[in-house]
């Protein structure tokens, strides 16, 4: 009987983000049977907080940390963890899950035991990220990508063959936000509003929270009575929580902006908006889109952060020039005139789009993946073995 597949996943942090929450929704699902999986992230607990740590103890998945610091010694160290445990656990496959845990996955491969190594890019490649995507690229068995934006991207920009490129989309656990179990919480939160636009992601310069604080400055002449707009997520970068902090008083708007903590139940504050807004500088398949339109709300959302074109203008939302105040401005006012109908009837149409992405789909182009890669090293062996026995 064949041995389950062993699979080392590699990852920055276990914090709350949306790769960190596709990783669960992966595992979650994942055929234990058939697959053995290990989580070792680059960032201890104690350095980025766990905040799915527990789900995964609850899914009885060890976790372990190449204790990562900063400076030249911190990243050798992390390194030489790493390639421990690949020794250690003899992995028939590893999976880094983000741009880091790529390049320490690859630089250590050629000192470790064999594997088959998967690398994956979730976003659009910075400048250079995509000149390291280009010098080591050769080094991994295949690239998942989760947009076919990236994919072109690293065709243009690298000499990565095609077929050393598998596009896998996002999956959602679309019956945890279709139903909403916290029906009042809008009622709780702005019990006066007419308008509630929600922006929920991180606190970080790539989520472009600035951009929308701007709009909002330059339309307040027009806002709907009682307008409310919040942000919700992981403070990911501090300085740029300050700067939209004194955005914010700069403006007065703080009666309209409201700024709550991160939370694992993110579900009910989609349900509690009309829509959301997603002013992005680069994205690759947001999840903020996938569960928005899970909850029948549609987007407003940059270009850039479109790019995979899971937005249809005017159809499930709307779209407008990256980092362009005005136009945004102008977005937001032809979004809250409409009829309340017709925003009803674009959150149907959104939430039938996001039919299409679910977890099970998801889990299943990445279990035919570990199959495929898995049965390449059976099928080796037993040409090896043929070979041998020729010879004798």
């Amino acid at each position: 009987m064949t041995r389950p597949t062993r699979i080392l996943y590699l990852i920055n942090s276990l914090g709350a983000g949306g790769t960190e929450r596709q990783l669960i929704y992966l595992l979650s699902q994942l055929d234990r049977h058939r697959h053995e999986p290990i989580v070792v992230t680059l960032y201890n607990d104690r350095l980025i907080s766990y905040h799915y740590g527990a789900e995964l103890k609850a899914l009885n998945i060890p976790i372990y940390s190449l204790n990562h610091t900063s400076g030249i010694s911190g990243r050798a160290k992390a390194i030489l963890r790493y390639i421990y445990f690949i020794w250690r656990f003899r992995p028939h496959i590893v999976q880094g899950c983000l741009h880091y845990a790529n390049l320490i996955a690859r630089v250590s491969r050629p000192f470790c035991p064999q594997h088959k190594l998967i690398t994956s890019a979730r976003a659009a490649y910075l400048s250079g990220e995509i000149r390291s995507e280009a010098y080591t690229h050769w080094l991994d068995t295949c690239l998942i990508v989760n947009s076919s934006h990236i994919r072109d991207q690293v065709l243009q920009n690298t000499r990565r063959p095609a077929h050393k490129i598998e596009v896998i989309f996002n999956g959602l656990p679309l019956e945890n936000f279709a139903e909403n179990h916290q029906p009042d919480l809008r009622q709780q939160l702005f019990p006066e509003a007419t308008c509630v636009i929600g922006v929920i992601g991180r606190i970080a310069a790539q989520k472009d929270h600035l951009t929308l604080v701007e709009a909002l400055h330059l339309c307040r002449d027009a806002w709907p009575k009682k307008l409310a707009v919040f942000f919700l997520g992981d403070m990911a970068e501090p300085e740029i929580y300050q700067q939209i902090i004194q955005r914010i008083e700069a403006y007065d708007l703080q009666n309209i902006i409201h700024i709550f903590e991160k939370t694992a139940d993110v579900a009910p504050y989609y349900h509690a908006s009309d829509f959301t807004v997603l002013p992005s500088l680069y994205e690759g398949f947001p999840n903020v889109v996938l569960e928005s339109f899970a909850t029948g709300k549609p987007v407003m959302l940059s270009d850039e952060a479109n790019r995979s074109g899971i937005v249809e203008d005017g159809v499930t939302g709307w779209q407008f020039p990256v980092g362009d105040a005005p136009a945004l401005a102008s977005g937001l006012q032809n979004a809250w005139n409409r009829p309340q109908t017709s925003i009803q009837s674009m959150g149907q149409q959104a939430s039938l789009t996001a039919q299409q992405y679910s977890i099970e789909s998801m889990v299943t182009q990445y279990t035919r993946l570990y199959d495929s890669l898995r049965q390449t090293k059976s099928s080796k062996l037993r040409g090896l073995r043929w070979l041998n026995m020729q010879k004798k």
